[in-house]
């Protein structure tokens, strides 16, 4: 199964409906790049208005504006810089292309190859550029963030980086102050002031309200954008109610927004309330989407609804065929929906991952298994498809699938960066799931092994194998024969991989000819490796004649099965 990558990670968002406007921020940010700032720090808590006051700005820059909204799947080094390259290709067509494709084919890797070769394709235009990573608070890959502290140091003259954050990156803030190289927006400058409040309920929400009301919402909320957009939604129209509403509004942000989510709720019709509540378990969604969730057919129209009223939506392409929740609207509906329906919860997750897989975003479909703990689901989704992100060289899109794919079993770490995840998710299946899913072992089995933790290989193929011995003969299907047969292979296909990594040599070679005895119902894949290995092998004992029949051999399996990764290691051993 192919990944599908979501290309509006990369779309400037658009505004659904008039802003305030916040000029002295746009000044702030304007002459960052009149001054050839190299990094442009917007950090603020959840729900100040930082990435909807810079794609505002970012709109009316006539800079080209490369645009990246992160998530916590892009905190692996190969994925970031696939999705930096196509954020920048949005408005430099065919920008570093070839480093993209090498990196897709897993030839290069590491940030410490991949940004060197990023900054130069950079140069190769010396027209300006502003690159805006917003929620850069997800990334936690130390990593990354020494490479973008690189990518901010040598970017050449003109590139401009901007970070929407809600906490202070890791980066060498102090050096680039001192160097007037840094221009920091924090929380002070988001904060609504009188009269930006004043146009937000006055002018645009059309409230009517007197001066001395605009004064108490601006003490009580400190300026704080969400609660302010949350008081307009939630405000009575009688005078008198409203004039209590509003003495009643204190106390810390989060009361405030537990408080007004509910009245925002009240006001809405039940219809839309439990559509918002349904969909808020997903990070991004369109109307096919939300229709597999709420089983409402007009979805479509729904969503039109919930932009009409200001609803928090946010689209997220000029289509608007995509959409998300503000982040602190969708927390605060999740924990409603945990506190009063959590049972539904786990279906839910369900739906969104068959919608995902079915559509091929296998990344997301995995994830949403794992929040509603179907791990019967999450292991079918990590064996059938991590094998095939390694055969076809989707590396960068397995985001932490893997730790650490090596090139074959003879050059480990060629491809840095693709089973971490798969061990952190093995690692959260209690323990009796995993006893009763024996295929799991074996999947365990391959990520240490091609993240180098060669030693603890070997007890879950002890595992799997015992797990295998056990399975019953009698009443078994056709197909049920072929999966056994098929495990049998793959378990000695590693072992013998696992030999030859460790430099055992002789005992890969005379394990591999056992093997291949056995493993004749296997799939191609695990006897074309098995071939490659044994040509290795062969190299190394200086048989030269047998490694190239052996070689051969492994590149025509590898080749009919898709296998391209194992394809080029055989062609690589042929011609070495």
């Amino acid at each position: 199964m192919g990944v599908a990558v979501l290309a509006t990670k990369t779309y400037l968002p658009h505004a659904h409906a008039p802003l305030v406007a916040r000029e002295r921020l746009f000044a702030k940010m304007s002459r960052a790049i009149e001054d050839a700032a190299r990094l442009i720090l917007v950090c603020a808590p959840a729900g100040f208005g930082k990435s909807t006051v810079v794609a505002a700005w970012a709109g009316t820059q006539e800079v080209p504006v490369a645009w990246l909204s992160l998530d916590e799947q892009d905190a692996v080094p190969e994925r970031f810089v696939t999705y930096l390259i196509a954020a920048i290709q949005r408005v430099r067509p065919g920008f570093a292309a070839d480093l993209l494709e090498r990196i897709h084919g897993g030839e290069a890797s590491g940030l410490h190859a991949l940004l060197p070769e990023l900054i130069n394709a950079l140069g190769d235009d010396d027209a300006p550029l502003l690159v805006i990573l917003d929620d850069y608070h997800v990334i936690d890959e130390p990593a990354i963030h020494a490479g973008v502290d690189f990518l901010v140091d040598r970017a050449p003259p003109g590139v401009t980086l901007l970070l929407a954050t809600r906490v202070v990156p890791p980066l060498s803030l102090p050096r680039l102050r001192a160097r007037r190289e840094l221009v920091d927006i924090r929380l002070q400058d988001l904060r609504f002031t009188t009269s930006e409040i004043d146009e937000l309920l006055n002018d645009l929400h059309a409230l009517g309200l007197h001066p001395h009301e605009i004064t108490a919402l601006e003490a009580r909320t400190e300026g704080w954008a969400a609660g302010l957009q949350l008081a307009a939604m939630a405000l009575p129209d009688d005078d008198a109610q409203r004039g209590e509403f509003i003495g009643r509004f204190s106390g810390s942000q989060e009361y405030i927004a537990d408080y007004l989510l509910e009245e925002v709720l009240s006001r809405v019709p039940a219809a839309l309330t439990a559509f918002l509540l349904r969909i808020s378990v997903l990070d991004r969604f369109c109307a096919p989407l939300c229709q597999a969730l709420t089983d409402e057919p007009d979805s479509a129209a729904m969503l039109h609804d919930l932009l009409a009223r200001n609803a928090f939506l946010i689209p997220l392409d000029a289509e608007r065929q995509w959409f998300r929740l503000h982040r602190l609207f969708a927390d605060l509906l999740r924990a409603s929906l945990q506190r009063d329906q959590a049972s539904l919860v786990p279906e839910l997750h369900l739906r969104a991952s068959a919608w995902f897989e079915a559509h091929g975003y296998v990344q997301d479909a995995l994830g949403h298994a794992l929040a509603g703990r179907h791990f019967l689901t999450a292991q079918r989704l990590v064996e059938e498809n991590w094998t095939s992100m390694l055969h076809q060289g989707h590396i960068t899109v397995t985001l932490r699938w893997l730790d650490t794919l090596p090139r074959m079993a003879t050059q480990p770490n060629l491809m840095p960066s693709v089973v971490r995840s798969t061990l952190a998710w093995l690692s959260n299946i209690p323990a009796t799931v995993f006893e009763g899913y024996p295929a799991l072992h074996r999947t365990h089995a391959w990520a240490l092994f091609l993240s180098g933790r060669l030693d603890e290989v070997e007890a879950h193929l002890q595992r799997a194998e015992k797990a295998l011995a056990l399975a019953p003969a009698a009443n078994r299907s056709k197909s049920a024969d072929v999966e056994l047969r098929e495990a049998r292979g793959d378990i000695e296909a590693l072992r013998v991989f696992l030999l030859h990594a460790r430099g055992e040599q002789d005992a890969a070679r005379e394990w591999a000819h056992l093997a291949r005895s056995r493993i004749q119902g296997a799939n191609p894949v695990s006897r074309g490796g098995l071939h490659v290995v044994l040509g290795h092998a062969y190299l190394a004992s200086r048989q030269p004649e047998l490694a190239a029949a052996s070689f051969r051999e492994g590149m025509a399996l590898l080749w009919q099965s898709g296998n391209t990764i194992g394809t080029l290691s055989a062609y690589a051993g042929l011609i070495g």
